[in-house]
């Protein structure tokens, strides 16, 4: 597999592992102790990596 093909990816931060659904253009954010989705978004273009960073100082 060419490793810039989209494809479903993991990144975790803290409490919340945010998941991608390329094929829909979609991430979705779950928290990790219940295992309950907690937000949904749909972008413009399919992803094939996925990072994050935080504001904490």
């Amino acid at each position: 597999m060419d490793w810039q093909q989209p494809r479903p990816v993991l990144f975790v931060r803290g409490h919340t592992a945010y998941i991608s659904e390329p094929a829909e253009r979609r991430i979705h954010a779950f928290d990790i102790a219940s295992g309950k989705k907690q937000a949904t978004v749909t972008l413009p273009e399919e992803t094939n990596e996925l990072t994050g960073v935080t504001t904490d100082h």
